[in-house]
């Protein structure tokens, strides 16, 4: 057996015996134990094992100079640590309430950590020269090249997948959000619709309501019979009668001109409701082409938001925004030209 092989065996007897080593104390609760620095130490045991099943392959190609410092170091780093290990092991055993108990397992603590910090740093140049031998091996391997370029091939092929994956992904979350804002749309019509047929019944009712008051109102006044001589009870009379009449009057104006904006407003907003219930079947109609969806959508926009003469409000300004009585028809055959 070489020397390497003696110094080898050594050190994985010695992290060996140290991964034995259970330096925790859960006994200790979680703030007193010694979790970190038995972390600190099962890094170092994994560290060397990996670092020592490495070098047992590439032993002969790496500069034996860099070997043996890296050896001692690593003998010399976990002789330290067992001993801080053991020692940690004799402080708990007498326990918390050792007065010097805070400040020792403080100390110990920063020993193991520091003793990890160092040894990854001694050992740096030999990580850095076994990756240039693996690097080497590889390189001088015939295949190397070979089989880089398949992988590279490989690659790309994934990747133009995952690039049309991601298209057909986009493609759906843009079909889904355009979905979503539809269904919102629609329920808020829905809910504007319900709104102003609700003012529309209930001002109406305030009409006919006032009507009445005002048809009393004038029989009332017609009835009222003026003397020849008129005394001030009779003017005072003739004045409530007339008031009487100008009340509901002014209630009537009122009530008929909210009444006919309530119905042009829910003659609108059923309006909107009507094109998005076409939306969807027309839509499907247009097939995957995103790009005809788009136009779609944008012109159906325009539709929705121009608003039907309705009769109950100024028509002075409709003529810019009167729509055809069919708005779907009239943007698909546009967008049918258009392709």
């Amino acid at each position: 057996m070489s020397d390497f092989d003696n110094v080898s065996a050594a050190i994985r007897d010695q992290f060996t015996n140290l991964s034995a080593l259970d330096i925790t104390h859960d006994e200790l609760g979680i703030s007193q134990g010694f979790h970190e620095a038995n972390q600190a130490k099962s890094e170092i045991c994994i560290y060397v094992e990996t670092l020592m099943d490495q070098l047992d392959q590439n032993f002969e190609s790496i500069n034996q100079t860099i070997v043996e410092a890296s050896l001692e170091h690593i003998g010399r780093a976990l002789d330290e640590v067992y001993s801080i290990s053991k020692n940690i092991n004799d402080i708990a055993t007498r326990g918390v309430n050792e007065p010097s108990f805070p400040k020792q397992r403080t100390n110990l603590t920063g020993k193991i950590s520091l003793q990890k910090s160092e040894l990854f740093k001694n050992l740096n140049q030999l990580e850095l020269n076994l990756a240039l031998d693996r690097i080497d091996g590889l390189v001088s391997s015939k295949d190397f090249f070979i089989t880089a370029q398949e992988d590279a091939v490989e690659q790309l092929s994934q990747l133009k997948g995952f690039a049309s994956q991601a298209q057909t992904a986009l493609e759906a979350l843009q079909s889904k959000a355009s979905q979503t804002g539809v269904e919102k749309s629609a329920s808020s019509f829905d809910d504007q619709y319900k709104h102003h047929r609700l003012y529309e019944l209930f001002w109406g009712l305030v009409f006919f309501i006032a009507s009445i008051v005002f048809v009393n109102a004038v029989l009332d006044a017609l009835s009222f019979e003026i003397s020849e001589v008129i005394g001030i009870a009779e003017l005072l009379e003739f004045l409530k009668r007339l008031i009487m009449v100008t009340i509901p009057s002014v209630f009537m104006k009122l009530s008929l001109t909210k009444y006919n904006t309530e119905r042009n407003l829910r003659i609108i907003y059923n309006h909107r409701q009507q094109v998005l219930a076409q939306y969807k079947s027309f839509e499907a109609g247009i097939g995957n082409d995103i790009a005809s969806k788009n136009q779609f959508r944008l012109e159906i926009a325009k539709y929705i938001f121009s608003d039907p003469s309705s009769g109950y409000v100024s028509d002075a300004n409709h003529s810019a925004t009167e729509v055809n009585i069919n708005p779907l028809v009239s943007v698909a055959e546009k967008i049918a030209k258009s392709r």
